[in-house]
């Protein structure tokens, strides 16, 4: 685990760099899955697969190994960011706990923050605040907010697995509800 880590680790900052730079080259690699049509992997053999993620003007590799997404290799990123001093010697942590956090910063990915987010909360005690009824009410109630309002707003999350994953719902909902089901 730990070194496939560190491979991955650095093939996420070599990937990012030799993409942008145009050193190494990606070639495209078609995807027949009816789930990731819009994303255009980008693959390497030696470094897996990077996805360009459009940011205003910019264009950034990001990075997904050989995941389907880039949130699956974030989430494994940022678990072993908490799993870091648990798993490893001391000697080589730091090293192991940094190069994941800039793999789990290279995926470009909300999964990633929200782990790593998850782990500092816990980390510095908030789990007390957690068992607050009325605070665990507010984030349910700001989460389904949040939802709401970027559902009725697709344009705020154009290309991204947060639309792929709400067009599916709603087609689910849709069918069941043709069907008399709901």
């Amino acid at each position: 685990w730990i070194l496939l880590f560190f491979y991955l680790s650095i093939a996420a900052c070599v990937s990012f760099l030799g993409s942008t730079s145009g050193i190494i080259s990606f070639e495209r690699h078609p995807v027949n899955h009816p789930t990731y049509y819009y994303y255009h992997y980008l693959n390497s053999p030696l470094l897996g697969s990077v996805i360009p993620k459009q940011l205003g003007s910019i264009s950034l590799p990001r990075y997904t190994g050989w995941f389907s997404e880039p949130g699956q290799m974030a989430g494994y990123f940022g678990i072993n960011l908490y799993l870091a001093r648990y798993i490893i010697s001391k000697k080589w942590r730091r090293l192991f706990w940094g190069l994941n956090l800039l793999g789990g910063i290279l995926t470009i990915s909300l999964a990633f923050y929200a782990v790593m987010t998850t782990i500092f909360l816990y980390e510095k005690g908030v789990p007390k605040i957690f068992k607050n009824k009325f605070f665990n009410l507010l984030i349910i109630l700001a989460s389904f907010s949040i939802v709401y309002y970027i559902w009725h707003n697709p344009h705020l999350v154009d290309f991204s697995s947060f639309l792929d994953r709400s067009w599916r719902y709603e087609n689910a909902y849709e069918t069941l509800k043709n069907m008399d089901i709901i």
